[in-house]
């Protein structure tokens, strides 16, 4: 019996081994892509690990093993969805540290750096750090969180007073280093 399959395309059968080969001839240059461009190994990681999980999605639908090329597509995509994530965590940050602010700029066109705002919001305390993420890059209402962190809703309205003026304060003293 011949093989009728088209060039590039593969069996059930004959999809795991391209697969392997794929993963072994691509898997360090698609890490070092990634990591070259982001700095940070663990999101290295996670980013070549979801790319190689889109591969087989795409061995999986279509019967066809991806090229070199798809990859670094993917990992590009891949990383550019994770910046922008970090560019709307960082915008609403922003917003609580500075409540007066009366326009949002783009953090990455402002030059403001992810990494400080990060850093400045580590620097709190951890009721205060999950007050202000559950509020405002989660989204909850002030009652809600009050829920999940078992405390009145009073309580926590107090809790985001002081978690923003300390995360204002934070932010503003990376400034001087």
């Amino acid at each position: 019996m011949g093989n009728s399959q088209m060039p590039g395309r593969v069996d059930a059968a004959g999809s795991a081994p391209e697969l392997l080969l794929l993963f072994d001839a691509q898997a360090a240059d698609v890490y070092g892509f990634v990591l070259r461009r982001c700095g940070d190994v663990q999101l290295a990681e996670d980013l070549a690990q979801d790319v190689f999980v889109a591969a087989v999605r795409r061995t999986r639908d279509t019967s066809e093993v991806p090229s070199a090329a798809w990859l670094y597509q993917v990992a590009r995509s891949r990383l550019v969805d994770h910046w922008r994530r970090e560019a709307r965590k960082v915008r609403k940050l922003r917003l609580v540290s500075a409540g007066r602010v009366t326009s949002v700029t783009d953090p990455v066109d402002a030059g403001e750096s992810p990494s400080r705002v990060m850093a400045a919001l580590d620097d709190l305390p951890a009721r205060q750090r999950a007050a202000l993420v559950l509020r405002y890059l989660d989204g909850y209402s002030v009652g809600q969180v009050a829920e999940m962190l078992g405390r009145t809703a009073k309580a926590v309205e107090s809790l985001l007073v002081r978690a923003r003026r300390n995360f204002e304060l934070s932010y503003e003293g990376e400034d001087d280093e």
